[in-house]
């Protein structure tokens, strides 16, 4: 099964459906449908507003992991398993792990 990492069309926003959708819809910003969280869902805005924020987590979280290698030489060794750690989380969410 081929199923995409993640759409560009960042950021995403939440949005309760109302009656007519009984839930909250997780949209791009061509309002596209990247996710929907039916109402009856124990914490569904909670949970929509977290999947809104995945692309803007992901980019920050590179950025992080990006300013650890540039300054690497001067980092406590302790700070590697963080480095490693999020670098397992970006693999994850890009489908590579």
């Amino acid at each position: 099964m081929n199923i995409p990492t993640c759409t560009n069309h960042a950021p995403w926003k939440a949005e309760f459906g109302g009656k007519k959708l009984a839930g909250w819809g997780v949209l791009s910003a061509r309002d596209e449908i990247v996710a929907y969280i039916p109402q009856s869902i124990v914490h569904d805005e909670a949970n929509a507003r977290l999947i809104a924020c995945a692309p803007e987590m992901l980019q920050a979280l590179e950025s992080i992991v990006d300013a650890y290698q540039r300054y690497f030489d001067v980092m406590p060794v302790a700070w590697q398993s963080y480095d490693d750690y999020a670098r397992g989380i970006i693999a994850k969410a890009k489908g590579q792990q």
